[in-house]
């Protein structure tokens, strides 16, 4: 199946990258540099620029190109994409974590969230989200349950605007997104746009939705590994990108 067909989900988690000692930064645009520079807190700013330096890596292993050959352009409401290629991405990341999602053909979105038990998620919901989506969380009982659900939802929401190309700037509140808790897979949504919502596999501390412009795709999940053996930084990463599986995380 070729990507054509299908959507590639590459997680990251900062404890598996944070202990590397390559120069991440060096295959970063100057304008990727300036972004992170503007992060306050340097564990913030490191986190930024691995997540973009492993997004190039990661692209580079489908368009056997050098990661900082690389090149960007950005859609009028602040999207990236690739020049002059039909290939597709979209990243997303927390403090402690991250998904770039791949495919090819078709605009695509991902988002993922911590759970935070801090988060005050019902007063969020009441003031950002559909009134429909506030119901449906108040009417959940179980906490544990009511909090993941408010970050499905959230996530489900951002994904779907990313596809779009339109950002969290378009509003939470204009669409709804309903899920049945018995079929959690069975997301759907008010949108008039013809997109597709699928809840991704992640570790039981985090959620996170892909969103696809068109019908559903299949979805496979890639490894990122580290060989210490390898010296070159441009084959420290070891990719799997040829041998696409349907592997949990």
């Amino acid at each position: 199946m070729s990507l054509c067909d299908s959507v590639d989900i590459w997680f990251l988690e900062n404890k598996n990258l944070f202990g590397l000692s390559y120069d991440w930064e060096s295959i970063l645009s100057e304008e990727e540099k300036q972004r992170a520079n503007r992060f306050h807190f340097e564990k913030d700013q490191r986190s930024f620029i691995i997540y973009h330096a492993c997004k190039r890596v990661i692209l580079s292993s489908y368009l056997q190109k050098e990661p900082q050959e690389i090149m960007f352009s950005v859609h009028e409401k602040g999207k990236p994409f690739l020049k002059n290629d039909l290939l597709t991405f979209n990243l997303s990341h927390t403090k402690s974590a991250a998904i770039i999602a791949v495919s090819h053909g078709r605009e695509i979105g991902v988002d993922i969230e911590e759970i935070r038990n801090s988060a005050d998620y019902l007063n969020i919901a009441k003031r950002f989200f559909h009134p429909e989506e506030y119901h449906q969380l108040i009417n959940i009982q179980d906490v544990q349950k009511q909090r993941r659900t408010f970050f499905t939802l959230w996530t489900a929401k951002e994904a779907l605007l990313k596809a779009k190309g339109d950002g969290i700037t378009a509003g939470l509140n204009h669409f709804c997104v309903q899920f049945n808790l018995n079929h959690p897979d069975e997301i759907k949504h008010s949108d008039s746009g013809n997109i597709a919502l699928t809840p991704l596999e992640t570790p039981d501390n985090y959620v996170a939705t892909l969103a696809i412009v068109g019908e559903q795709k299949s979805v496979f999940y890639q490894n990122f590994q580290h060989d210490p053996k390898i010296t070159s930084f441009s084959k420290h990463l070891t990719l799997y990108s040829g041998s696409r599986n349907s592997d949990h995380f």
